[in-house]
Order: C-alpha cells, then structure tokens, then sequence
C-alpha cells in the first residue's frame, strides 16, 4: 500500500481553509452557549418543581404520621380493654417445646470418654 499524497496548498487556499475552521468554531461556540442557557433555565425551572413538591411531600408525610400516631393510641387502648375484659386462662403454664424441636445436649470430652470406657 503506497502512501497518499501530502496536500501541498497555496497561500490563498490555505488562508480560505483557516478562515472556514474560524468560521466553523464561532458557530459551535454559539450553539454550545444557546444549549448552555437552556440547560440552565431548564435546571431552575426543575429546581422549583421539585422544591415545591418536597414541600408537599414533607407536609403529606408529617400528616400521616399524626393519623397513625393516634390510630396506634387508639389500638393499644382498644387491646388494653380486650385483655382486661377476658379472665386468664386456668391453663396458663409456659409453652413447651415439641420433643422434634428440642436438641440434644451437647457432648463433652469427659462424657465422650466415659461412654468409650463404657
């Protein structure tokens, strides 16, 4: 593969090809500073929005948890009066646990050497 040709240009050209990039990067500047702009007036505007719409998220929230503040007062009298209202039962002895779930104790060395004594 042979190498191509190195553009040779002459003065008026070459000051025709300077002139066009000039001309090429003040255009992309002025886009770059209109999209810029409209990112920064977008933002602001965004930025309200959503200022606004904490706030009514804080004040939902704060009501909410007043009614459930007093919806478990509420709740704890209501269980308080049903516990007071119904007698113990006679057959109040602590659970116990199913002979599946119980474990076995656990084997010591002194024990592990009687019973291969044994």
């Amino acid at each position: 593969m042979s190498r191509p040709k190195s553009a040779v240009l002459s003065a008026a050209d070459q000051k025709a090809v300077v002139a066009n990039l000039k001309s090429k990067i003040k255009s992309t500047a002025a886009e770059i500073k209109a999209v810029s702009a409209g990112q920064k007036s977008a933002e602001k505007s965004c930025g309200t929005t959503i200022k606004a719409a904490e706030k009514l998220y804080a004040a939902e929230m704060k009501t909410s948890n007043k009614a459930l503040a007093v919806l478990n007062k509420d709740l704890a009298s209501l269980q308080a009066q049903l516990v007071a209202m119904t007698p113990p039962k006679a057959d109040s002895a602590a659970p116990v646990a199913p002979a599946s779930v119980m474990r076995k104790p656990r084997s010591t060395k002194a024990a592990i050497s009687v019973q291969a004594a044994a």
